[in-house]
C-alpha cells in the first residue's frame, strides 16, 4: 500500500522538486578562489585573506541573502533571497496540501485491513475453542448452540449469545437490550457509495431491531472492535450458497463488527463488516464466493462508484469483507 502511495505523489513531487532547483539561485563563491594555487594554507597572507572575504561580503550584500551556508575559506556558499525562501515554503505547501490527506486515508484504510484481518482469525480462533471444548469439532450445530426453531427471536439470539460470549474478550456486554452504547447511538450507517440507509434506525438500534421481532446481542471486544450475532432459525439450515454445493448452504447465524467502535465513519465497507458461521464452524465472510446475497457473478459487491443503495447492491459495501480478506488491502 505504501509502495502505491509513493508511486502515486512520486511524478509531482519530482516535478516540484525541479521547479524548486530553477528557483533558486545557488552561487558558490569560492573565497580565496585565486589564492591558493600550490601553497599551502599557511603561505597565504592576512592581507589575501582579509581582501577575499570584503570581496565576498560585498557579493553577498547586493543579493540581500537570509540564508548562507558554509562560510568558510574555500567553500562553497548557498544564499537565498527572501523572496525565494517564500516561494519555496509556498511550493513545499502546496505539495503538502495534495499528497497529506491521501497518504493519511492510506493509512486508515490500512490499520482497518490489518484490524479486520486479525479479528477474522479471532472469530474463527473463538469458533474452533468453542467446538472444542463442547465436543462437536467440525458440526457446531451439534453442540446445541443454535436454536432449532423455525423463527427469529430476541430471546433465541440471547441465549446464542450467553453460550459464546465466554469465548471472546469482552469490555463491554449489551445483549439484546438496546441503546447501551456497543454500537455508535443517533448515529445511521451509511452504504460504501455514501448514501444512507433511510430506514430512521440509528446504528445501535439496527443491532437490537426493537421496533421488529428479532434483533442482535452486542458487545465491545477489548480491543474497541464492536460485534453483534443474530441466530438465524433452523440451526443451520439457512441456505445462503448459490450454487446450494457448499458450506454456505449450512449457515447458523450472522456476526456484524464495527472495526473502531462508535467513532466514524460507521460505513459498510470501511468500518462495518459482516461474517457468517457456517455448519462446519468456520467464520466465512459476507462476499464469499458462491455467497447468494452479496456477490453479483461472484464478485463481491464492493463498489464505492456504483450508486446503487440498499443490500445486494454492488455500492453497499456488504461484501467488502471477502474482497479485503482475499486481496489483504482495500484496493477500492
Amino acid at each position: 500500500m505504501q509502495n502505491k502511495v509513493f508511486d502515486k505523489f512520486k511524478k509531482p513531487i519530482v516535478f516540484y522538486f525541479i521547479i524548486f532547483l530553477f528557483i533558486i539561485k545557488v552561487e558558490p563563491y569560492n573565497i580565496l578562489s585565486n589564492s591558493y594555487g600550490n601553497q599551502s594554507t599557511n603561505q597565504i597572507s592576512y592581507e589575501t585573506n582579509i581582501k577575499s572575504i570584503t570581496n565576498y561580503s560585498k557579493k553577498i550584500n547586493e543579493r540581500t541573502p537570509i540564508l548562507a551556508v558554509g562560510a568558510i575559506a574555500g567553500e562553497a556558499i548557498v544564499a537565498m533571497t527572501l523572496a525565494e525562501v517564500l516561494i519555496t515554503l509556498t511550493v513545499i505547501g502546496v505539495v503538502s496540501a495534495m499528497a497529506i490527506p491521501s497518504l493519511m486515508n492510506s493509512t486508515n484504510n490500512q490499520e482497518m485491513v490489518s484490524r479486520l484481518l486479525k479479528v477474522h482469525g479471532v472469530l474463527n480462533e473463538s469458533m474452533q475453542k468453542y467446538m472444542t471444548d463442547n465436543g462437536c469439532i467440525g458440526d457446531i450445530s451439534a453442540c446445541s448452540l443454535f436454536d432449532n426453531g423455525s423463527s427469529i427471536t430476541l430471546a433465541k439470539t440471547q441465549a446464542t449469545w450467553d453460550k459464546l460470549k465466554p469465548y471472546f474478550s469482552l469490555a463491554k456486554d449489551c445483549g439484546t437490550t438496546p441503546n447501551l452504547g456497543c454500537f455508535a447511538l443517533n448515529t445511521e450507517y451509511k452504504w460504501l457509495n455514501g448514501t444512507y440507509r433511510g430506514d430512521g434506525l440509528n446504528v445501535d438500534n439496527q443491532f437490537d431491531m426493537s421496533a421488529g421481532i428479532y434483533g442482535y446481542a452486542k458487545g465491545i471486544l477489548n480491543d474497541g472492535v464492536s460485534i453483534s450475532i443474530i441466530d438465524w432459525d433452523g440451526n443451520c439450515n439457512t441456505n445462503r450458497s448459490l450454487s446450494g454445493n457448499n458450506s454456505l448452504k449450512y449457515s447458523c447465524a450472522m456476526l456484524n463488527i464495527d472495526l473502531n467502535g462508535n467513532k466514524d465513519p460507521n460505513q459498510f465497507g470501511r468500518d462495518l463488516f459482516s461474517f457468517l458461521i457456517v455448519k462446519n464452524g468456520t467464520v466465512m465472510p459476507e462476499g464469499s464466493l458462491d455467497e447468494i446475497m452479496y456477490t453479483t457473478n461472484n464478485t463481491p459487491e464492493c463498489d464505492p462508484s456504483n450508486p446503487s443503495p440498499g443490500y445486494s447492491q454492488p455500492g453497499s459495501g456488504v461484501g467488502c469483507a471477502a474482497k479485503i480478506i482475499k486481496e489483504k488491502a482495500m484496493n477500492y
